[in-house]
C-alpha cells in the first residue's frame, strides 16, 4: 500500500519534466563549457593499445571497459582502427556494445541471448559498463559465456549521451519500461488506440480527484462502461493489460491501480492541461478578458 504523500514528494509531483531534447542542448552546452585536453589525451594513450586488445579478440577473448567516464568515443574509434579488419567481414562478426549495463539491456533474457552470442566462435563482443553493479546483472552462465577480458580505461568524458537515454527510459512497469521523459511518454501515447487512451486519461483524472492514491478497480470499469469509453468488461480488460505492458499502469493484488507518474506530468502530458498561469497581477486582467467572452457567447447564443 502508499502511504501518504510527503511534503518533498508533493513538491516534485509539480515540478516540469523537461523534454529529451531540451536535456540533449542543455548537456551540449555543458559540454562545450567544459573543453579541455583530458578527453583527446586519454584517447590518444588508449589507442596505443588498440593492436594489443585486436590480438585478444583474435585470442578468443570479449573485451570488457570499465572506468571512469563515457567510454562511447574510445569504442567508436577502436571500431574505425581495427576492429573492423580483424578478420575477413565474411569470417566473423565483431559486436560493440556501449554500455551493455543499460537500461534497455539489463533484462536478463537479453544478457542471455548476447552472452550466447559472444560464446560463438566467430562473434566477437567488446562492451563498456558503468554501473558498480554491473557485474550482478550475469549469472555464472552467462560470465562463463562472456569470456570478458576486463580492461580498466579511465576517459573522464561527460555521460552526455547515457543521461538522455536513461532519462527517458527509467522505472520498469509490470513486464516493460516505462518512459520517465516526456517526450518519452509522448512517443508511447502516439502510439495508443483511442480507448486505451481514453482510458489511460480516465484513470489519470481520478486518481488526481483521489489526491494521487491507488484507484479500486471495479468502480473504476464500471465508470468507464458509464461513460461509453470501453464496450465490455472484457474490452477494459484489453485495455488495462496494454497500458499496463507500456508500464503506464501499475496494478497491485488488491484489485487496485495508478498511474506510476507525478501530478504534473499527468495533467500536462497524458491530460494535456495547460499550465496555470502565474499569479502576477494579471488576475483581473484575466477575469476582464473572461467576462468579454463570456458576453460574446452570451451574445452568439441570444442572436441564434
Amino acid at each position: 500500500m502508499l502511504g501518504k504523500k510527503s511534503k518533498d514528494d508533493k513538491k516534485a509531483a509539480t515540478l516540469a519534466q523537461l523534454d529529451a531534447d531540451d536535456i540533449r542542448l542543455a548537456l551540449q552546452d555543458w559540454d562545450a563549457s567544459c573543453i579541455d585536453t583530458v578527453i583527446p589525451d586519454q584517447l590518444a594513450m588508449y589507442s596505443s593499445h588498440f593492436a594489443q586488445w585486436e590480438h585478444q579478440l583474435i585470442a578468443g577473448f570479449n573485451l570488457l571497459f570499465t572506468g571512469l567516464g563515457s567510454k562511447l568515443q574510445l569504442l567508436q574509434c577502436m571500431e574505425c582502427a581495427h576492429l573492423l579488419h580483424t578478420s575477413p567481414p565474411s569470417v566473423s562478426v565483431c559486436l560493440v556494445i556501449h554500455s551493455i549495463d543499460g537500461i534497455s539491456l539489463r533484462g536478463a533474457g537479453t544478457q542471455r541471448a548476447l552472452s550466447i552470442l559472444a560464446a560463438c566462435r566467430f562473434i566477437h563482443v567488446v562492451g563498456s559498463i558503468d554501473h558498480l553493479n554491473a557485474a550482478s546483472l550475469w549469472e555464472e552462465s552467462d560470465t562463463k559465456r562472456f569470456g570478458w577480458l576486463e580492461h580498466i580505461v579511465h576517459m573522464y568524458a561527460p555521460y552526455t549521451n547515457e543521461t538522455i537515454v536513461s532519462t527517458t527510459w527509467g522505472s520498469r512497469g509490470k513486464t516493460g519500461a516505462a518512459p520517465t521523459a516526456a517526450s518519452g511518454i509522448k512517443y508511447i501515447l502516439e502510439s495508443l488506440t483511442p480507448t486505451d487512451l481514453a482510458v489511460l486519461r480516465a484513470l489519470g483524472t481520478q486518481q488526481l480527484k483521489d489526491g494521487g492514491g491507488m484507484v479500486e478497480y471495479k468502480p473504476f470499469v464500471d465508470q468507464c462502461r458509464k461513460a461509453m469509453l470501453v464496450s465490455s468488461v472484457q474490452a477494459m480488460r484489453n485495455a488495462i493489460a496494454c497500458l499496463t505492458e507500456h508500464g503506464l499502469i501499475v496494478t497491485n493484488k488488491a484489485d487496485q491501480m495508478r498511474v506510476p507518474y507525478g501530478d504534473h506530468t499527468i495533467q500536462h502530458t497524458i491530460l494535456g492541461l495547460n499550465p496555470p498561469a502565474e499569479d502576477d497581477g494579471e488576475g483581473e486582467e484575466g477575469e476582464k478578458e473572461d467576462g468579454h467572452e463570456g458576453n460574446a457567447i452570451a451574445e452568439s447564443v441570444a442572436t441564434e
